[in-house]
C-alpha cells in the first residue's frame, strides 16, 4: 500500500490538502475538505497515473484515502503496480 499511498498523498497535497491530514482512515470530503471539483481532478489523476477507470456511481463509496487505494490495488494492471 505504500507505493499507493504516497502517490495518492502527493496528488491531494497538489490539491491543497496538508500532508499531516492524509491518513488510510481520512474521509475525502469530511476530514481534508476536497470539493467536487477537487474530486474530479483527484479522479483524474488516478485514473491517469494508473491507467484506470472509476466508474461515476463508484465514487460516491469511495469516501476515504483508504478506499481508493484498495479500488486502485483491485483495478490496476499487474503490468503497471507499484510504478
Amino acid at each position: 500500500m505504500n507505493s499507493y499511498y504516497n502517490r495518492i498523498k502527493a496528488f491531494l497535497v497538489s490539491l491543497g490538502v496538508e500532508e499531516k491530514l492524509i491518513t488510510p482512515q481520512a474521509d475525502i470530503i469530511n476530514d481534508l475538505g476536497l470539493s467536487s471539483v477537487d474530486i474530479v481532478d483527484l479522479i483524474f489523476s488516478i485514473e491517469s497515473a494508473y491507467d484506470i477507470k472509476i466508474p461515476e456511481n463508484s465514487i460516491g463509496q469511495m469516501r476515504t484515502v483508504g478506499a481508493l487505494i484498495e479500488h486502485i490495488k483491485i483495478n490496476v494492471s499487474p503490468f503497471l503496480m507499484e510504478h
